[in-house]
């Protein structure tokens, strides 16, 4: 990000799926949108990281695009190239850290003290769940460290695919 807006080198264009998504648009804004658009979705650096994806999708639409938009499938193709290339390890392991902790806090949001089972005994454990919640800080601690070992990853450029420094939206993370 520079000044608020992502900027990607040129050399993006020799990516063939990237290029589908610049050639295809006559309007060359229009597809700067969509090239935004992959990178607020895929980036670690995007700041939209931290909703969950389905809350992201619907967010990054509403601040790139004036009206109905969904991606086609160039920019789905697009897209899955930006996250193939800039996976490591780590940050594959973060993806899967984020998801199951959307996934937990989902769970806790709908828990029913009253349900029961076929034998009326009640299913939720309040003391399971207070322990659950009790454990949340050492989890969200460990959560944000490992995000710190990514960021300082990308940041230093050290065991990215390919040898990479950088990726493909040159900048610092914020």
């Amino acid at each position: 990000m520079e000044n608020g807006v992502v900027a990607w080198l040129p050399q993006t264009l020799a990516i063939k799926e990237f290029k589908a998504v610049w050639s295809k648009n006559r309007n060359k804004d229009m597809a700067f949108k969509e090239l935004s658009y992959i990178f607020f979705m895929e980036d670690l650096r995007s700041p939209f990281r931290n909703y969950t994806e389905e809350e992201k999708e619907d967010k990054v639409i509403e601040a790139i695009f004036s009206k109905e938009w969904k991606p086609d499938e160039r920019v789905q193709v697009a897209q899955e190239m930006y996250k193939e290339l800039m996976q490591t390890r780590s940050m594959k392991l973060l993806r899967s850290a984020w998801h199951n902790l959307d996934d937990l806090s989902e769970f806790i949001n709908n828990i029913d003290y009253n349900e029961r089972d076929s034998n009326d005994k009640y299913i939720n454990d309040i003391s399971k769940v207070r322990s659950t919640i009790e454990s949340l800080p050492k989890l969200v601690a460990a959560l944000k460290k490992l995000e710190d070992e990514v960021k300082k990853e990308v940041e230093e450029g050290g065991s990215l695919r390919g040898g990479r420094e950088k990726g493909m939206f040159e900048d610092d993370l914020g």
